[in-house]
Order: structure tokens, then sequence, then C-alpha cells
């Protein structure tokens, strides 16, 4: 199994094993006095610059996901063929850019 060194979103200079990390995390940031950062809610090992959440979800690998999985078990349970668009309503369609 592969665990590449992954970087410590505290301190650049460290350098720990992917595995390591969410240990790493929370020791490194009770020692933290750099500007407030924010936990990803889809990935705890993603801390960010206060304010920076939303342009940190267009690149966030677990947000895409995370939201993969829930419309796969929404349409898995609604027997719902992913590509059949006429399912929806028209709100549904301006909504998800149909």
């Amino acid at each position: 199994m592969d665990n590449p060194l992954v970087q410590c979103p505290f301190d650049k200079a460290h350098k720990v094993l992917s595995h390591r990390l969410p240990i790493h995390i929370v020791k490194c940031k009770a020692s933290y006095s750099g500007p407030e950062m924010e936990k990803c809610m889809y990935n705890a090992t993603h801390y960010v610059p206060k304010g920076s959440l939303q342009t940190h979800y267009q690149s966030c690998k677990s947000f895409y996901e995370f939201h993969r999985e829930v419309h796969e078990k929404f349409y898995e349970k609604h027997n719902i063929d992913e590509n059949a668009s006429e399912a929806f309503t028209e709100d549904d369609k301006s909504y998800y850019s149909f």
C-alpha cells in the first residue's frame, strides 16, 4: 500500500505519511498560532484559511465523492435513470441546470 507524504495544513514544513496525518493534525493544531483556519466538512484532514471554504470545495475531491454517493443512492432508491431528465420538474431542471 502506497502512503505518500502529505503536507500539514498548519505548518508547510511538516511532511507526514498520509495515514498519520489525522494524528499529526491534532498535535500540530494545538500549538498553531497562525491565521485562523476552518475545517472542511467533507474531510477532517483538510484545513483552509478562514473565509476560503467555498473556494476549497470547488477543488475538494472529498466534496465531489460525497455528493456523487448521495446522488447515486437517491437515484437507486427512487429507481431513476440518471440520464432521464424527464423525471424532474421544470423547477428541478432549472436548479440543477439540465
